[in-house]
């Protein structure tokens, strides 16, 4: 997932507890991180924080979603580092996949 798209999603998890405040979270987090300058993790990670405290939802409820968006699955090392080594285009598209098929 570091260096290719993934070709199967694991839809099917995220739909179970998808709802349309989490669509408008991540509409919203790609809208913020258009525009964030400097792609590292921490950046990342604190964006997405910033952006919860405006919803009802919490961490846990957004960091399982956007590992799948990111790598197709349950799997790999910290989401916001993810993000940050595939880089901002490719994360950005990868999510925007993904809430095209939900």
């Amino acid at each position: 997932y570091f260096f290719q798209i993934p070709t199967q999603i694991d839809i099917a998890t995220i739909q179970a507890k998808w709802n349309e405040e989490k669509k408008n979270y991540f509409t919203n987090l790609i809208d913020q991180w258009n525009t964030i300058p400097d792609w590292s993790a921490t950046t990342l990670e604190q964006s997405s924080k910033t952006l919860l405290t405006n919803t009802n939802l919490k961490a846990g409820d957004i960091l399982l979603p956007l590992r799948i968006m990111l790598v197709g699955g349950k799997f790999g090392p910290a989401v916001f580092e993810i993000a940050s080594l595939i880089g901002k285009k490719e994360s950005i598209n990868r999510i925007i996949e993904v809430l095209q098929q939900l």
